[in-house]
């Protein structure tokens, strides 16, 4: 189909100005495959294996889709009541008075206002509810307290509950070198290519998947949680993950 070869010219020219050294496209439509398309190599090394269905990509903050169906998980079972719960309800051990009137939703929608130093120190930018930044530090504290919540790592309860009954054997949060992992998927100058973690604890940008299994992620939200001739994931708790969820911000 011409859609489809004007897709991959556009990947393309994108892998080049990007100085990238791989790319891949995997679509799904209505639950099939109709395009699979793996180009470059594992890194710019004259030395690196060609891109290929097993490669392993580095998804970087795509990650927070995969948190965010462990919140949605939490709030299902009611082991969160509600994102407008305030957050030191949650955070005893986080200062009372930093915190303030923070609440889950605003610590899932970047709208908390809360920075961390380079030495681990919290500290405010501004009053929850009253802009916008996207920071990491939400994110440290949704993971510490879905792992606490369900008392796993995040990453086993998507295993066991997620990644095993959907068939994903190769999605996982990486600790070790493998020859499969894409090292250099962008322009080796700058910063931003592959990471590998001190943790399997989802705490760390180290989630690498493949394309298709990144696919099928997407498409069983699409799907509403069903894949397979069964339900994966309750409904309800797709509809919660993939819900708007941002607050009204104030303005002055």
């Amino acid at each position: 189909m011409k859609k489809l070869e004007k897709l991959i010219d556009w990947v393309e020219v994108i892998k080049e100005k990007n100085k990238s050294s791989a790319s891949s496209l995997y679509i799904l439509k209505d639950n099939k495959v109709i395009l699979e398309h793996y180009s470059g190599y594992h890194s710019n090394s004259t030395e690196a294996a060609p891109i290929n269905s097993s490669s392993l990509f580095n998804v970087a903050s795509a990650r927070k889709s995969y948190l965010g169906l462990a919140v949605a998980y939490a709030l299902y079972e009611r082991k969160i009541k509600s994102l407008d719960d305030y957050a030191i309800d949650y955070f005893e051990d986080i200062d009372e008075q930093l915190l303030g009137k923070t609440t889950l939703r605003h610590l899932v929608t970047h709208s908390h206002g809360l920075h961390e130093k380079n030495d681990g120190t919290i500290f405010r930018e501004f009053e929850p509810g009253n802009g916008w930044a996207y920071r990491g530090i939400n994110v440290l504290m949704m993971t510490w307290l879905v792992n606490r919540l369900f008392n796993k790592r995040f990453p086993e309860l998507l295993n066991e509950r997620v990644f095993l009954p959907l068939g994903l054997k190769k999605t996982g949060w990486q600790t070790t070198e493998s020859k499969a992992l894409v090292t250099e998927i962008i322009n080796p100058d700058e910063d931003g290519s592959y990471k590998l973690g001190s943790s399997n604890n989802g705490t760390e940008s180290n989630l690498h998947t493949t394309a298709s299994e990144f696919a099928q992620w997407g498409n069983l939200h699409l799907n509403k949680g069903f894949a397979n001739g069964k339900q994966i994931i309750p409904k309800e708790v797709i509809e919660t993950a993939t819900q708007i969820q941002k607050p009204y911000l104030q303005r002055h």
